[in-house]
This record gives structure tokens, C-alpha cells and sequence, in this order.
């Protein structure tokens, strides 16, 4: 599994971090996991990939 934040440090300017609302492409797939911490929202975007993904590898991209 790969975690790729480029694009999001290409616009924030910044590593993905904080209280919010967060994007993620996984497989290019788009999923939404509102009001949490980055760190809870990966969390969720790992277990939803584990989950949906079976086997595969998986690239999760956090979305600006």
C-alpha cells in the first residue's frame, strides 16, 4: 500500500495534517471521510482499501 500526498502538498504547501474534511482517491476510486483528523481518515481510507482491495496493491492519494 502507498500513501501518496504530493498533490496535496503541491497546493497546501504542507505535509496532510489537522481537523477536517478529507479526500482521498484510492485505486482511482474518490472517497469522503468528513470531520476527522488526517490521521483517522487514513485510518478509515486503509481499512476501506484492505477491504474493497483484496490482494491488490493500492495507491491512496490524498486530494487537495
Amino acid at each position: 500500500m502507498m500513501i501518496n500526498t504530493t498533490q496535496f502538498e503541491f497546493s497546501h504547501g504542507r505535509k496532510p495534517r489537522g481537523f477536517g474534511s478529507w479526500a482521498f482517491t484510492i485505486n482511482g476510486e474518490m472517497k469522503w471521510f468528513n470531520q476527522a483528523t488526517y490521521g483517522e481518515a487514513l485510518k478509515k481510507a486503509k481499512a476501506y482499501a484492505r477491504e474493497t482491495f483484496k490482494g491488490q496493491f493500492v495507491t491512496i492519494t490524498v486530494e487537495p
